[in-house]
């Protein structure tokens, strides 16, 4: 528990199995865990994230519908958002976790 609590992570990807993921993990009590994905919601998006809802969709990206739920399952957890340039602070994070398919120059 104590290796867990010092973690820091980074979650690319919020459709169904990245939401599954950060909800997990928030729960399990890492140090911090941040967000990241800038697709619009889509339509197809409400059958996987659980977060997602009508209201979010060709309005919103993923990231920005499910934040505020995320953080509100642990407050112990600093959970953010994507914020500026994460190449500058990718050092920070002890892990990584992509469940989008990227461009190998973006990875």
């Amino acid at each position: 528990m104590e290796k867990i609590t010092n973690l820091k992570i980074i979650i690319v990807g919020l459709r169904g199995l990245g939401i599954k993921i950060a909800k997990n993990l928030i729960l399990t009590g890492p140090r911090e865990v941040l967000v990241y994905d800038k697709n619009i919601c889509k339509i197809n998006d409400l059958g996987s994230n659980f977060y997602i809802n009508e209201d979010d969709v060709n309005k919103k990206t993923r990231e920005e519908a499910c934040y505020k739920k995320l953080r509100s399952l642990n407050p112990y957890v600093k959970v953010t958002k994507y914020e500026g340039n994460i190449k500058n602070n990718i050092k920070k994070y002890n892990l990584i976790i992509i469940t989008e398919i990227m461009k190998l120059d973006e990875l």
